[in-house]
């Protein structure tokens, strides 16, 4: 399980998929607001890594070859091109394509999880409705 404490070491890290095939670079990380643990990856893909594609943390591993995701490279580089890569936070919409895309449960509700753990609240500043924001804001 991919950590908070973990993001630092992630930045610039060789990403692999299903297979141990090379996917590209993590080129930054999106929080939870929920759970302040580390989400997606954003990924430079592509040969000359001009292409960017979001990758789910959930079940990823790390280890000293770089970050191991359960996604092929097709999945991953066929996953919803956003117009916000990069943005400090993901528009609500877009956050829902990437979930029901890798067939991840989404929320926008932060209802039961503020009755189960109260500090789950949205971050400060946080009047877009979205869930992710990018690290380290």
């Amino acid at each position: 399980m991919i950590t908070y404490g973990d993001i630092e070491g992630l930045i610039g890290t060789k990403v692999h998929g299903a297979g141990g095939r090379s996917l590209g670079k993590v080129e930054t990380v999106y929080v939870d607001d929920r759970t302040d643990e580390p989400a997606f990856a954003l990924v430079k893909t592509g040969r000359l890594g001009n292409g960017a594609s979001f990758v789910p943390l959930r079940d990823a591993t790390a280890d000293d070859d770089g970050l191991h995701v359960p996604y092929s490279k097709q999945r991953v580089t066929g996953a919803p091109s956003l117009d916000d890569e990069g943005a400090a936070r993901l528009a609500p919409a877009d956050e829902a394509e990437l979930f029901l895309y890798y067939g991840l449960p989404y929320s926008q509700d932060y209802g039961a999880t503020l009755h189960e753990n109260p500090a789950a609240a949205p971050r400060p500043g946080n009047d877009t409705g979205s869930r992710l924001r990018k690290y380290p804001a």
